[in-house]
């Protein structure tokens, strides 16, 4: 069983156990799919004819072409052009776009599921426009986020917007996440517990129990990639021999 440090089951930790004739046992804990542990993908966009499903329009119509699309508003003088995505602002802290051609303006904001809003562009015209934004965020986590145009006046049309990736070495690696697994023994008895991530021994508390017949582990450990856990059986205390007195 896994658990999250606040006893709920813990999602994404894929786990496999081993039990050998030493009666040790291994256990593989993988967080694969834990979401704090997965950096978003690249939100970048290149607009094409061959891959537009992901954005919608709204009060207008967009115009799918080899190499761009194009906005068009409809009677009510403006139009909309958005997609949702996963945004994390630390990796990806820039954003530009690539406007080929432009009638009137166009404005470009970054909506977030918490309220968050950025208007980054509030006057855009043809060419290119970089704005950087995530110091701007009064939060900077990855979060839900749409990227939303609007078009004034005429059409526009966009050939890509990119969020250039920021240097490795300003990208904090994500915290280990704290996790309790319940593992069965074979037999009662204390054991030792070791764990590493690749070659690198990581820390891990192990609490054996008995009771009704059964006999289990709680170990308690943070993950933060591909660990292996190895449980051996502690050697038998000596039993201390009383001799008479002569």
């Amino acid at each position: 069983m896994l658990l999250a440090t606040d006893n709920q089951p813990l999602a994404g930790v894929y786990a496999a156990g081993a039990t050998h004739q030493d009666g040790s046992l291994t256990l593989v804990l993988n967080p694969a799919d834990v979401a704090a542990l997965t950096p978003p993908d690249d939100p970048s966009y290149d607009f094409s004819a061959r891959d537009k499903v992901a954005w919608q329009c709204f009060f207008g119509q967009a115009q799918y072409s080899a190499d761009r699309v194009t906005v068009i508003p409809g009677e009510k003088g403006y139009a909309g052009f958005f997609r949702q995505v996963t945004l994390d602002p630390v990796r990806y802290p820039t954003v530009t776009v690539q406007a080929p051609d432009c009638a009137k303006r166009w404005a470009l904001m970054l909506k977030f599921a918490d309220g968050e809003t950025l208007n980054l562009v509030t006057n855009g015209a043809a060419g290119k426009r970089t704005v950087p934004f995530a110091d701007k965020l009064t939060n900077r986590a990855p979060r839900a986020c749409e990227i939303s145009f609007r078009v004034y006046g005429g059409p526009a049309s966009f050939a890509s917007i990119h969020f250039p990736a920021a240097p490795a070495a300003a990208v904090a690696a994500p915290a280990p996440i704290p996790v309790r697994v319940t593992v069965p023994l074979t037999k009662a008895g204390d054991y030792a517990a070791a764990a590493r991530v690749g070659s690198n021994a990581v820390p891990v508390r192990i609490v054996c129990h008995a009771a009704h017949g059964a006999t289990w582990a709680d170990l308690d450990l943070a993950l933060g990639g591909r660990t292996v856990v190895t449980l051996t059986p502690a050697p038998a205390r000596p039993t201390a021999t009383l001799t008479s007195p002569r």
